[in-house]
């Protein structure tokens, strides 16, 4: 197999170090210091080793560095899958499901998860999973209430018969 060439051109050995000790980000100051192990001399597989990542990782991280330096190994921020509902859609189920739902024309006393997802499928025409709602509810700071049944006589405790 043909030992990975690093290209050196972009900084020295001493300002790579400089870089990697000053950097605050930990996943990146271990991309740092896999290139610097491989300014020293070492194989992908003992850089690995030392970063504790699989030699891939540190292949891909060499790959990178090539192509653009020091800022190819910053990491890009995740999107994730986009929400099912608009900001203004979410503000608009967040406003809803705050007013009793019998004040809003429902057949049901208590806005329980599963009625929310019901409802955003009948307005929205999206389907939500009850723990979709959930995270949903949580992005958008709702208390989640659940009325209980106080027993009869308030907190006292009832006797043996």
């Amino acid at each position: 197999m043909k030992r990975l060439e690093i290209n050196k051109d972009y900084l020295s050995y001493a300002d790579l170090e400089v870089l990697y000790r000053s950097t605050k980000n930990a996943r990146l100051s271990i991309r740092y210091l896999a290139i610097l192990k491989l300014y020293e001399g070492q194989s992908t597989y003992e850089a690995a080793a030392e970063v504790h990542v699989t030699p891939q990782v540190v292949v891909n991280w060499v790959h990178r560095w090539n192509e653009g330096g020091p800022d190819a190994l910053v990491e890009l921020g995740h999107t994730g899958r986009h929400p099912y509902l608009t900001p203004e859609q979410q503000q608009e189920l967040a406003d809803h499901v705050t007013a009793p739902p019998r004040e809003s024309g429902h057949d049901f006393n208590v806005w329980y998860l599963k009625n929310i997802a019901g409802y955003a499928a009948e307005q929205y025409g999206v389907e939500y999973s009850v723990s979709g709602v959930c995270r949903l509810r949580k992005r958008n700071a709702l208390v989640y209430r659940v009325p209980r049944i106080e027993p009869v006589g308030g907190n006292q405790k009832k006797g043996r018969l």
